[in-house]
């Protein structure tokens, strides 16, 4: 008897959008699926999503992989995509004999795939993928929302309480954030200067860190900057 080949199909969601991760599904889909409502997630509105991801969750083998924002940054989008996309599929309990990708790329590691262009409209298996993913990321990203909204209204409420007005805060602030900080970069070129007899660059520090928290004007700009990139990591020789 011909052994039946395992299909997979992978899809993401989360590509294009501005907040929250990449969310991938890989599913393997079973003999009671109903193909006819199967279809790209975006054409399906979203309480149909959740009917007929419920009935693909019912009716086949599934698995979620997910990228989060920060590795997203790290990575950049379409490598955290595919990271998520082989999450998901190392999370299957079943093993597929070949993988249908949506899109162009696929993760590095698979052995057989093909990757298909619009494959979540071509694809039933990358349909299904798709809505499930699209589910699970609408929902986590609900669950978000609802924790900023909650962070939101006690910031708001905090505020309406605050007997403080904006310039008064803004001035406490100030009194207890100080303007100027102490920098390596900058302490050890006041160092070479004063060891070849500038004494400006010592001047200058002494007067900005015997009151840190005024504002002494433009020409102290520079004492509030933050390090240029090839100085951040210098550290301060204590030769002299």
């Amino acid at each position: 008897m011909k052994k039946k080949i395992i299909t997979a199909g992978v899809d993401e969601v989360g590509r294009g959008c501005l907040a929250g991760p990449v969310v991938s599904a890989a599913v393997v889909l079973k003999k009671g699926i109903n193909l006819k409502i199967l279809k790209d997630s975006k054409k399906i509105t979203f309480n149909k999503r959740e009917k007929i991801s419920k009935h693909i969750k019912e009716n086949s083998y599934f698995a979620i992989g997910i990228a989060s924002v920060e590795e997203i940054l790290k990575l950049n989008i379409l490598q955290a995509s595919l990271l998520s996309m082989k999450r998901a599929l190392n999370q299957l309990t079943i093993k597929p004999d070949i993988t249908l990708i949506d899109g162009k790329f696929a993760p590095e590691g698979i052995k057989k795939y093909k990757t298909i262009i619009n494959g979540d409209e071509k694809v039933k298996a990358i349909s299904a993928a798709s809505i499930i993913a699209k589910v699970y990321r609408d929902k986590l990203m609900i669950k978000l929302s609802e924790k900023f909204s909650i962070w939101l209204a006690s910031y708001k409420d905090r505020l309406s309480k605050d007997e403080n007005s904006i310039e008064d805060s803004r001035t406490l602030m100030d009194k207890n954030n100080p303007k100027y900080i102490l920098r390596n970069y900058l302490a050890q070129s006041a160092i070479e200067d004063a060891e070849q007899g500038k004494a400006e660059k010592i001047g200058e520090l002494a007067k900005v860190l015997s009151n840190p928290y005024v504002d002494l004007g433009k020409s102290m700009e520079k004492y509030c900057e933050p390090a240029p990139m090839e100085q951040q990591n210098q550290q301060l020789s204590c030769s002299s």
